[in-house]
């Protein structure tokens, strides 16, 4: 007969095999936060397509090429979302012992997922429900000639939800491979997890900076009372504001902002070149027919250049969080002083842009069912300048918070 195992015998293999099946479930949950990012990232390209498909093309079918990439993404998301959420409470209620308490919760009634999936989840059921709507707003009302439809705004807030939850899904396994001592691999003093975390924060970044172009040319004041001042760089300071700074706290590293904007900047790129081309191949093989003779899409680097001017304030937050750690500083001001950092760029910035894009918007001559509005007064702009300080401060506390949330939580 074998003989019978020792006390601290016991104890070991009992402790390796939690370790074995932690690792297993980090392994399990970082492959399906994988193909989370992913198929966000394809709804995303899917999204970039319509938009300029609507503006070369129309809107001839739901079904249209750009709406199947599109949705397409968001239902693999969901699915996925939904699978890993009745999975989960499945091994939770057998007693799994990779689960507990500490690294799932509850959602709804009776069960149990990891925080990304769930959050995630929502934002997905929020983006589905929206399309029928946004179908039936279309056939009551026509084509939209503003991307702040009402259903386009829950889409895109039901997006903006799914990305977070996919920031958490990728961030609660860097934290857990940090903690854990089980990362290897490092690039320019990041985890290879920490770069997954900063291009699902990039995909992020990307759908709050379309949900804020309009701002730019079609609605480019914001009255508030008797003050009018500029939409578009007060949506970009918090959007840029926030997650920057979020970045540098998720990571403990200056630089980080800049890292996910130039992922941001590349991705930018990418799709500057992919849509154009891939409307060009589907008219074709359809023999579909452009809204008009100068319709058709071409490269445009205006496009690419907008989004490496983000890089400024990037690197104001990644400069101001630099300074604010050599000096000393308590967290709160330090991400203060780089949320003022990026309000300072962006004010320079968002209002340039907005002078710009309105005076190219009229150079190109807009759709007749599209107004373009007179040019801001010059006191609009100078009444922007206090109001995007404070909203830069304020951007820069959130990401703080959001960042430090992100570092700690294994959920």
């Amino acid at each position: 007969m074998a003989q019978a195992l020792s006390l601290p015998q016991h104890a070991a293999q009992r402790s390796r095999a939690a370790v074995d099946a932690e690792r297993a479930e980090h392994h399990r949950r970082l492959v399906a936060a994988g193909l989370l990012v992913y198929c966000l990232f394809q709804a995303s390209v899917g999204l970039a397509w319509d938009i300029r498909w609507h503006g070369a093309v129309g809107r001839d079918t739901f079904w249209s090429p750009p709406h199947l990439l599109l949705y397409s993404g968001i239902a693999g998301a969901g699915l996925l979302c939904l699978a890993i959420v009745l999975r989960t409470t499945r091994r939770y209620r057998r007693g799994d012992a990779a689960l507990g308490d500490d690294n799932t919760i509850a959602v709804l009634v009776g069960f149990r997922s990891p925080l990304g999936f769930a959050v995630a989840g929502f934002g997905l059921l929020t983006m589905l429900l929206a399309a029928p709507f946004d179908d039936y707003w279309h056939t009551l009302y026509g084509i939209d000639v503003a991307l702040w439809a009402p259903f386009h705004m829950m889409g895109m807030v039901g997006g903006g939800i799914a990305g977070l939850g996919a920031i958490y899904a990728v961030a609660a396994e860097a934290a857990r491979a940090r903690t854990r001592g089980w990362v290897r691999l490092r690039l320019g003093g990041y985890s290879g997890l920490e770069l997954f975390t900063l291009f699902a924060i990039s995909g992020l970044l990307n759908g709050m900076l379309t949900a804020a172009q309009p701002g730019s040319w079609q609605f480019p004041t914001l009255d508030l009372g008797p003050v009018r001042v500029l939409t578009y760089p007060l949506l970009l300071t918090l959007a840029i504001g926030t997650l920057g700074v979020a970045c540098v706290r998720l990571t403990e590293r200056p630089g980080a902002a800049t890292v996910m904007m130039g992922m941001y900047v590349v991705r930018q790129a990418l799709l500057a070149a992919f849509v154009p081309w891939v409307i060009q191949l589907t008219v074709t093989q359809q023999g579909l027919e452009y809204r008009s003779p100068d319709a058709e899409p071409t490269f445009n680097v205006i496009y690419v250049a907008i989004a490496a001017a983000f890089l400024v304030p990037t690197l104001a937050i990644d400069l101001g969080a630099w300074w604010a750690r050599s000096g000393g500083l308590s967290r709160v001001r330090s991400a203060a002083l780089a949320g003022l950092g990026a309000a300072v760029s962006l004010f320079g910035l968002g209002v340039g842009l907005v002078y710009y894009l309105m005076q190219h918007a009229r150079a190109l001559g807009a759709p007749p069912e599209i107004l373009i509005p007179a040019m801001p007064p010059a006191s609009a702009v100078w009444l922007t300048l206090p109001l995007i300080l404070l909203v830069g401060a304020v951007a820069g506390s959130l990401g703080s918070g959001l960042g430090a949330v992100l570092r700690l939580n294994e959920r």
